[in-house]
């Protein structure tokens, strides 16, 4: 299972759903991925552990489309913020760690830290919402989504194009294809810099994504019309960082691990 903080929902692939012959039925909401296709459907398990926490009558979406796998080591499905988000959370990427608290464990990142200073970051979302953080892009600021099951990070093309003026049509734009969607037209742009809370990231390469999910006529549970998120932080920048999420406290807590400049 991957551990994705940019999806609200747990889900699952189809093909695991039929191979542990788990029931299927109508979820009663939507879930719409970053390619704009959807489902409604949903399945559940009569219990669920992760390390020493259980969860009994698990529920899960049922991912649409196509399998997402290259191989059969890929992750079958993904754990949501729907399970992360009644803890307190710390990923360690550099040592390939991740550690779950009970809110009131007194897990103060400054305790776990005491030398060193980590930057503090409020965030929107959680309580199975994305996770929204302010960043600035090129001196930009821009709401994006911290997303853990991303591999790499994205911006919205339209606005690359309405607030960056980037021009797919001209020569210093790459086209490009990702890895399981190389029928959708994506695009790669160097920018100067990416600041996340003091964290500075130099000359960060960022993939351009059209808004397929706008246009689809889906929306979310304030009925609120489905659109691409402005930015999305994947794994190619995350995986210099040491994350500590609060979700009682509305804060993200990042440690530059990865040779990155830090505040």
């Amino acid at each position: 299972m991957l551990l994705d903080t940019g999806s609200a929902l747990s889900a699952l692939e189809m093909d695991q759903v039929v191979q542990m012959d788990l029931p299927q039925f109508d979820a009663g909401m939507t879930m719409t991925v970053i390619t704009g296709e959807s489902s409604s459907l949903a399945t559940s398990a009569d219990n669920f552990t992760l390390g020493g926490i259980t969860r009994d009558e698990m529920r899960f979406m049922i991912l649409p489309g196509f399998d997402y796998r290259l191989s059969e080591n890929e992750p079958v499905g993904f754990l949501g913020l729907d399970f992360f988000s009644d803890f307190d959370l710390e990923i360690d990427f550099q040592n390939g760690d991740i550690r779950l608290f009970s809110p009131n464990d007194c897990s103060d990142p400054a305790y776990r830290w005491p030398n060193r200073h980590a930057a503090a970051i409020p965030f929107e979302g959680g309580n199975a919402q994305f996770i929204t953080i302010a960043v600035l892009l090129d001196d930009i600021e821009v709401p994006a989504i911290i997303d853990t099951g991303a591999a790499y990070t994205v911006l919205n093309l339209d606005t690359a194009a309405g607030r960056f003026g980037i021009d797919v049509t001209k020569p210093d734009t790459r086209m490009i294809g990702m890895d399981r969607t190389d029928f959708i037209r994506t695009y790669q742009w160097q920018f100067s810099e990416l600041n996340i809370g003091g964290i500075l990231f130099e000359n960060p390469q960022i993939t351009l994504f059209p808004n397929l999910v706008r246009g689809t006529g889906r929306t979310n549970l304030e009925g609120e019309q489905l659109s691409l998120s402005e930015m999305i932080i994947g794994m190619d920048i995350l995986r210099a960082l040491h994350l500590y999420f609060s979700f009682s406290e509305g804060k993200v807590y990042a440690l530059a691990e990865g040779g990155v400049e830090a505040p």
